[in-house]
């Protein structure tokens, strides 16, 4: 039995019988939209090859906690039950979050009072802090980090 299974069994542990007899047992009518997805899930880990699993399923019968379950579960499969996924650095970034590449890091430490020519020394000369992230070669800091540094960096120079 997969990993990704035996969270699922883990949680409706009367179901494991039943992931090699979806649609032949009378014992199914009995479970609910919520249950019934699970299985259907959980036997799309055991034998993808054979069996689909269909994300209208957990659309429509799923929410909140269960839906975050069953999304985990899923990613788990794919990086830790098959070799489809060996490692992953794969990230979203929306404009607005709480990351600033480096014209915005400037823009910043100018806004707070530093002079143009003095943010743009800091960060050329690498006197600014390590980027929290790299995204194809771009350094990212967190905004926590930018004011903490823009912070230190007025105390020094007495604004």
């Amino acid at each position: 039995m997969k990993k990704t299974t035996r969270k699922i069994m883990d949680q409706f542990p009367y179901m494991e019988q039943m992931i090699n007899e979806f649609g032949q047992s009378n014992e199914l009518t009995s479970l609910s939209d919520t249950e019934k997805t699970f299985l259907k899930l959980a036997q799309f880990f055991e034998r993808p090859e054979e069996k689909t699993f269909d994300l209208q399923d957990m659309y429509g019968n799923l929410d909140n906690d269960w839906l975050e379950l069953a999304l985990k579960l899923i990613v788990e499969f794919f990086r830790e039950d098959t070799s489809l996924i060996d490692t992953s650095s794969f990230m979203f970034m929306r404009q607005g979050e709480d990351y600033l590449n480096e014209q915005q890091f400037v823009q910043y430490l100018v806004k707070q009072g530093l002079k143009r020519h003095q943010a743009a020394t800091f960060t050329k000369n690498a006197k600014v802090p390590a980027a929290d992230l790299q995204m194809n070669g771009i350094p990212y800091w967190k905004k926590e980090t930018v004011l903490r540094y823009c912070d230190q960096e007025l105390l020094r120079v007495n604004l």
